[in-house]
């Protein structure tokens, strides 16, 4: 998961991750969060990709919906098929 245009300029100060590396995690964890006002201040664009990058482990990736979403909170994005 890639968390905003360039915020990388901002040396990971707006983030707070709840998760490693190896970490499992299920539907309703929290896996980070972020200062979306710090990012706005600094001019930056709030902006989230997902990209699953061992889709080829799974039978299908059903994607849920198309459209931006605003809010994921209760909101399926997709479902993987294992």
């Amino acid at each position: 998961m890639h968390m905003g245009l360039d915020t990388v300029t901002l040396d990971g100060k707006p983030f707070t991750l709840h998760v490693e590396d190896g970490n499992k995690f299920k539907k309703g964890d929290l896996l980070i969060d972020f200062d979306k006002e710090l990012i706005l201040k600094e001019g930056l664009k709030i902006f989230t990709s997902m990209i699953i990058t061992n889709s080829h482990a799974y039978k299908e990736v059903i994607i849920e919906s198309h459209k931006e979403i605003t809010s994921a909170l209760d909101q399926e994005l997709f479902t993987v098929v294992k």
